[in-house]
């Protein structure tokens, strides 16, 4: 009874271990501190003039805790559009896109959301958890047909979520077999 027990535990245990909770980190993305190559500087409230290729901030993110980020969820404040045309950006971390979206003439100031997920982004540094994060015009308008400006401070601006591990393909059919085995042991033992 108690191999059949143990063995039925050890199955269970590894079968939630597959199951882990996502791990996530939430930044503030644009900030006054971002690096802003966009064609203008912006106020300390509002980041620069979006329209051409090049335009871009981007900013460091040190101690995320997160080794690999697998999607990321942005949310930026529109604070200025007078776009003729529609405007393509991209959000990259590490050098690596993690997915693009568009602003059109029609959005109106206000808070809008986008979910990425591009491939999986492995951390740099020391401890294998920092992360350069890098918005930029991946699609610019023609030349006078206007530019957006986002706010900066946005509090959950950004979120980084970890990669989900693959599980070895051959561990649960381990955890079977254990299964299985405890269960045979313990009918012999009665």
């Amino acid at each position: 009874m108690a191999l059949r027990l143990s063995a039925f535990l050890l199955a269970a245990g590894l079968a939630a271990a597959s199951v882990g909770a996502a791990s996530a980190a939430t930044f503030s993305f644009p900030t006054e501190s971002s690096l802003d190559a966009s064609s203008t500087t912006g106020t300390p409230t509002t980041t620069g003039y979006f329209f051409f290729l090049g335009h871009s901030i981007s900013q460091s993110f040190s101690g995320t805790g997160l080794a690999t980020i697998g999607s990321v969820d942005l949310e930026l404040g529109l604070t200025y559009n007078s776009l003729d045309e529609d405007l393509g950006l991209a959000l990259s971390l590490n050098g690596t896109e993690m997915g693009s979206f568009v602003f059109t003439p029609s959005d109106a100031l206000g808070v809008y959301s986008f979910s990425l997920s591009g491939a999986t982004v492995v951390g740099t540094g020391v401890s294998g958890d920092d992360y350069d994060v890098m918005l930029y015009v991946d699609m610019p308008v023609s030349s006078g047909a206007g530019s957006v400006a986002f706010a900066t401070d946005y509090a959950g601006g950004l979120d980084l979520y970890a990669a989900a591990v693959p599980l070895p393909a051959g561990l649960p059919l381990l955890a079977a077999g254990l299964g299985a085995a405890g269960f045979v042991a313990g009918r012999r033992r009665r």
